[in-house]
């Protein structure tokens, strides 16, 4: 049976399949920390993409944690809660890849020397491991 879900150690990050957000597949759908306009701490659905020529790809839900999928954790079975390890070496680092809301918001995802990182308003590179996993919340 494959995973309905993945939850992050600190239980504020959840990835799930989105069965509306695509014609035939199951788009994977994080909800992470983030703020608000205002600055005040919410949590809102993201989805990751690679940027594309024709079309930019959204990814499957079970091609980001099912077997040999971009996300692993340290526990097993299914709807698993652990820490989570973004397997940024997976990506290639010539192409484009970034998180983007249904409202169009996009956050630009870096992939250098193996780790994968967002930046924040300020330019500092953020570990994408550390806000899948709760310690650090989505820019």
């Amino acid at each position: 049976m494959p995973n309905q879900f993945l939850r992050g150690p600190a239980g504020n990050v959840m990835i799930t399949p989105d069965y509306s957000n695509s014609m035939w597949e199951s788009d994977a759908k994080f909800n992470l920390p983030t703020t608000d306009n205002a600055g005040k701490p919410v949590n809102k659905d993201f989805y990751f993409y690679r940027d594309d020529t024709l079309y930019d790809k959204c990814y499957d839900f079970q091609d980001i944690v099912g077997e040999g999928g971009l996300i692993t954790n340290n526990s097993t079975g299914n709807n698993r809660k652990g820490e989570i390890n973004f397997e940024a070496q997976k990506l290639d680092a010539n192409e484009t890849y970034y998180f983007q809301t249904k409202g169009g918001e996009k956050i630009e995802v870096k992939v250098q020397d193996g780790k994968a990182y967002v930046q924040d308003k300020n330019g500092k590179n953020i570990l994408l491991n550390d806000i899948l996993n709760g310690r650090v919340k989505m820019p």
